[in-house]
């Protein structure tokens, strides 16, 4: 089965940091992960490596992994062109965020949404910034991408279940998971309202420095099974 989801390559050796979700989804056993990458805004983005889940949470919904092989056989590269990290906490009211992903609706090219920080979202387990809140409207498909700053750097990641009471009509019309049906395995719509929040890059951090400094990350939620989805 084929599912599909956004990433960000932030090291120059190949590792991305997506939502767990998308590379661990729980309603369907993948046998592998490809990544597919953008080399031109008006084609759809070409499927380029082998890669495999390093580590990942299932209640920030954050996955980090990374490029093991290409797909014909050369040598994967170490300077991979790639995003820095921004800092989520100096974030404001109307600061202005760019967006890209590839929601699944209108065609298989990368989508750019502009919008500004409308405020935030706090809970008891990740503190006053568990997510940002944006006035721009965010197909599912964008699930895993880039929210960035007015530097370029990341400093969110769109996410499918965040701001979930906001949702005003989201529908099943696209087959967003390439399985040849229209069903509920597939991503919603939104028809208006907000689908999305952005999960701050701060609440990845301690992730993303396990996996560059090769040691284990030890998750707020739990690790799928082993062999779960690759």
């Amino acid at each position: 089965i084929i599912g599909t989801g956004s990433g960000t390559v932030i090291d120059p050796s190949g590792v991305i940091l997506t939502n767990a979700h998308v590379a661990t989804p729980s309603d369907i056993e993948l046998t592998g992960l490809q990544i597919a990458v953008t080399t031109s805004t008006d084609r759809p983005a070409e499927p380029t490596y082998s890669a495999e889940v390093v580590a990942a949470d299932t209640v920030l919904d954050l996955a980090v992994i990374r490029i093991t092989d290409t797909l014909d056989g050369s040598p994967v590269p170490d300077d991979l062109a790639f995003v820095s990290l921004g800092n989520s906490d100096q974030l404001e009211i109307g600061d202005d965020i760019s967006i890209l992903g590839y929601p699944g609706i209108g065609g298989d090219t990368v989508t750019f949404t502009a919008g500004q920080v409308s405020g935030f979202t706090g809970d008891a387990v990740l503190g006053d910034r568990a997510w940002i809140k944006t006035d721009a409207t965010i197909a599912g498909g964008n699930s895993g991408g880039l929210a960035a700053n007015a530097l370029g750097e990341i400093i969110g990641i769109p996410t499918r279940s965040g701001t979930t009471s906001d949702i005003v009509d989201c529908r099943v019309i696209v087959d967003t998971n390439r399985d040849g049906e229209i069903n509920e395995q597939d991503t919603c719509v939104p028809l208006g309202g907000f689908i999305n929040g952005l999960r701050p890059i701060a609440l990845a951090s301690d992730m993303i420095d396990a996996v560059l400094n090769g040691v284990a990350y030890e998750p707020i939620g739990g690790l799928p099974e082993p062999g779960s989805s690759t």
